[in-house]
């Protein structure tokens, strides 16, 4: 999951199928460098060694022309279930780091050049499956109550002998003309 420290709005575009469908598009929009230094961070922390840090600063770089903004964010965690046959913390464990940046060139009173530039990584425990089952019928016809089990009751237990993982990388550029044709 990657964090994003300057996002300011997500706008929810629903795919042709209409209301509830299974598919959409996402736009997210990102906060426009101000006209002063302006820097934010945070950091969080929560149990199973969790732990999360982000960052930003924003400003004019040449006044009324050039602007930017850099972002950083990292997040780890080991997870909050364990591999009972590897004995480890190696089922739902996950790092992530993001660096972007963005700068904006205003070009006279009616031209704008918007830069973006990110890179993530991402590695992460991958596909731990733990199945509980609500299958009323079955359970009452085969005789088989855990067909039919209640998934506040169920305890979920791993036990790979693999350690299953997953990793990303991600680098991206964008570049948007903005024009005013009166």
């Amino acid at each position: 999951t990657r964090i994003i420290p300057d996002i300011e709005r997500v706008d929810v575009f629903k795919g042709p199928q209409g209301r509830g469908a299974s598919a959409a598009a996402f736009a997210v929009t990102t906060r426009r460098p101000g006209d002063t230094i302006s820097s934010k961070a945070r950091a969080m922390i929560a149990e199973d060694n969790t732990f999360a840090m982000e960052g930003l600063i924003s400003g004019p770089v040449a006044q009324d022309n050039i602007s930017f903004a850099l972002t950083a964010a990292f997040k780890r965690s080991n997870g909050f279930h364990k591999n009972t046959f590897l004995n480890a913390k190696a089922v739902d464990d996950a790092t992530n780091a993001d660096i972007g940046g963005r700068i904006i060139f205003q070009l006279g009173d009616a031209s704008t050049m918007d830069v973006k530039a990110h890179w993530g990584h991402t590695r992460a425990g991958d596909s731990a499956f733990d199945g509980a089952f609500s299958l009323p019928i079955f359970a009452q016809f085969l005789n088989k109550p855990l067909l039919n089990e209640n998934i506040n009751d169920h305890t979920f237990s791993f036990h790979s002998n693999i350690r299953p993982t997953h990793r990303q990388r991600g680098a991206d550029i964008s570049a948007k003309w903005d024009q005013d044709l009166e």
